[in-house]
């Protein structure tokens, strides 16, 4: 697996990093059990979501004419800005949610999964073999989510943790970026 690759999915996993983080950190302010469960729920549904975005995007792309190799490339690039986007206009009360059942869990875990979605699409669209990507999202989600779990319960509320963020955005965007000029070269 090329390392690039996986660069871009660490950096995709940092989504899941915060949000343990900042759920986490309420939790331990109000007194209340970590959520323990949240890393394991979104590794899945993040895994999945991934693996659907991979087989649509081969579906997409039968031949791989050069369209689709400069839209995977353009999609990756959006990914990261999109995500840049949204850490500059965070606000740690938007990342923080009081995991009380089941259904909340699921529900986080769904949300933080839409750029590991139109990611997957472009991975399909690049043939790049779905198991190592899937597998990889699932073990660097669920170390991170954990890591995130123990240094909230030691350092509490920390909205720096959106730098980790605006980090991962611009490495995304900007191999996608790399990318995309090299492919014209």
């Amino acid at each position: 697996m090329p390392f690039s690759l996986i660069i871009i999915l660490l950096a995709l996993t940092t989504e899941s990093f915060a949000t343990s983080w900042y759920s986490t950190a309420v939790h331990s302010k109000l007194e209340q059990k970590p959520p323990y469960l949240l890393p394991f729920a979104m590794a899945i549904i993040k895994s999945l979501v991934l693996l659907g975005g991979i087989f649509l995007g081969s579906l997409a792309s039968v031949d791989v004419p050069m369209f689709y190799m400069t839209m995977a490339y353009a999609l990756m690039f959006i990914i990261g800005l999109k995500m840049l986007t949204e850490v500059l206009r965070f606000h740690p009360e938007e990342r923080i949610v009081i995991i009380d059942n089941l259904k909340t869990i699921l529900l986080v875990s769904v949300a933080g999964s839409f750029n590991t979605f139109f990611l997957g699409i472009s991975l399909g669209v690049l043939k790049i073999a779905p198991f190592y990507p899937v597998v990889l999202t699932f073990i660097l989600t669920i170390a991170l989510g954990y890591l995130a779990i123990i240094l909230a319960i030691k350092l509490g509320l920390r909205p720096v943790v959106r730098y980790i963020n605006i980090i991962a955005a611009l490495l995304i965007a900007l191999i996608a970026l790399k990318f995309f000029i090299s492919y014209f070269l």
